[in-house]
């Protein structure tokens, strides 16, 4: 029952995220009857920013993320999954980590920066990989799923650390 009661939580949760991005799809102006409008741009086309720009905004989106998943890693260390308190803990972490995974992906890196974009989506698909395994463990309460999510959370943070380093 408890399984369920999470699995609402996470569902409604991931349905206000998507609905906005759902409703941001497409033009930002409403059609007009009768007036057929052209645009050279195809739509949603994404806009690439200088090298400054993505940094500032990755550098942002980075650490924003590794707050959240120092979170959910601190959730993990004694899961308390019977714990109704916990479970909604533990969903609206999973929910700005997701949120976040997302803006990352979402950035267009210039060609200067494309390693460095590639070594977050390998981070971000490692964080994928541990809030399935979270959820997993949640629904079926085994804590040795959870602490593959926790190994899969220190991958990623691994990697992030490396690429956000700076130079010495």
């Amino acid at each position: 029952m408890k399984s369920k009661a999470f699995l609402t939580v996470l569902v409604v949760l991931l349905a206000s995220l998507l609905v906005p991005a759902m409703v941001s799809c497409g033009s930002d102006t409403a059609p007009v009857p009768g007036k057929t409008e052209t645009n050279d741009k195809p739509i949603d086309a994404p806009q690439t920013v200088d090298e400054e720009d993505y940094k500032a905004n990755l550098a942002f989106l980075t650490e924003e993320l590794n707050g959240k998943l120092y979170d959910l890693d601190e959730l993990l260390v004694i899961p308390d999954i019977e714990n109704e308190e916990w479970q909604v803990e533990v969903t609206l972490v999973l929910s700005d980590i997701m949120t976040l995974c997302d803006a990352v992906g979402q950035l267009m890196p210039p060609d200067s920066m494309l390693d460095a974009h590639v070594a977050h989506l390998e981070a971000i698909l490692h964080i994928s990989d541990a809030v399935d395994a979270v959820v997993r463990g949640m629904d079926e309460a085994d804590t040795d799923v959870l602490d593959q999510a926790s190994a899969e959370l220190w991958i990623a943070s691994e990697i992030l650390s490396q690429v956000t380093e700076p130079a010495t």
